[in-house]
């Protein structure tokens, strides 16, 4: 679990860098690690991360994919403020 989120923030480190392709090798590491475990809000927040990746390279398309991927993770968790953020997300996506 804990590789799985040093991944995840290595790989929004990555991002926030303007380092893409080292972002998308992170996440989907962590992605498949938390896929691996069944850690359903973990899966969640790092397909939410892949999103905000994919908008960060202007692909909308796929941005939009991942985060409608994550919101009904974070419903049925009834994580509230993931959904908000990701319904929030998919607003500029439409």
């Amino acid at each position: 679990l804990y590789r799985a989120i040093v991944h995840r923030g290595w790989g929004v480190a990555h991002r926030l860098a303007g380092e893409y392709p080292e972002a998308a090798d992170r996440l989907s590491q962590a992605l498949t690690l938390f896929q691996a475990l069944d850690t359903r809000w973990q899966i969640g927040r790092t397909l939410s991360e892949l999103g905000e990746l994919a908008v960060a390279q202007g692909a909308t398309g796929r941005a939009r994919a991942y985060f409608q991927q994550a919101l009904p993770l974070f419903e049925a968790l009834r994580a509230a403020p993931d959904a908000r953020r990701a319904r929030a997300a998919l607003v500029p996506l439409s």
